[in-house]
């Protein structure tokens, strides 16, 4: 479940523009901007190691806590980062605020265990969605979907809403109908 486990720390950043957020990068730091949840939009900045690392281990759809620099600490999941797209360097992360006790909807990642009976009989398994978008209380949403193709036979097909969720979460509004995992016949 999605449990504030892990903390991410932040500073409020002043001022804006290029030269203040190459400033920030090159002291390791990544300009951050946290809105959502009738907030007005704040400008920080967090370590970029740290916030890799930890996303790294706890994945894109959980909670962190942030605690930021003399302010007071909020929950937010990781809206976007924007990666430089040759050295992989945290360019900049957007945080979106979340209320503990209203339901939000977020992206969940969707993994695939067992090997399919249309497989076997020598169809083609093809996986057509890494991600579902799911809503519920942040508590109650999962990091993860893990879908049991073992029953699934040639020429089937999953759907969003054939997933097995916890109690309280659903499929996003009209993501029910989606298709996200099939075996296609053997020829």
């Amino acid at each position: 479940m999605s449990e504030i486990q892990d903390k991410i720390a932040a500073t409020p950043r002043s001022g804006s523009g290029k030269s203040v957020t190459r400033k920030l990068r090159a002291a390791g730091m990544a300009p951050a901007v946290v809105y959502g949840s009738g907030r007005e939009a704040t400008a920080l900045s967090v370590n970029a190691k740290d916030l890799v690392r930890t996303r790294r281990e706890f994945g894109a759809s959980h909670i962190y806590r942030v605690d930021v620099e003399g302010g007071d600490p909020f929950s937010a999941y990781i809206r976007e980062i924007q990666v430089n797209a040759v050295t992989r360097e945290v360019q900049h992360v957007d945080f979106w605020a979340i209320d503990m006790d209203k339901p939000v909807t977020m992206k969940v990642r969707l993994e695939v265990e067992g090997r399919s009976k249309g497989v076997v009989a020598g169809g083609h398994f093809e996986k057509l969605r890494r991600v579902v978008r799911l809503t519920g209380l942040p508590k109650a949403v999962p990091d993860k979907v893990v879908l049991d193709i073992s029953e699934l036979g040639a020429g089937e097909t999953y759907h969003v809403s054939d997933l097995v969720l916890p109690e309280g979460v659903t499929p996003a509004a009209g993501d029910d109908n989606y298709a996200i995992a099939t075996v296609s016949a053997p020829k």
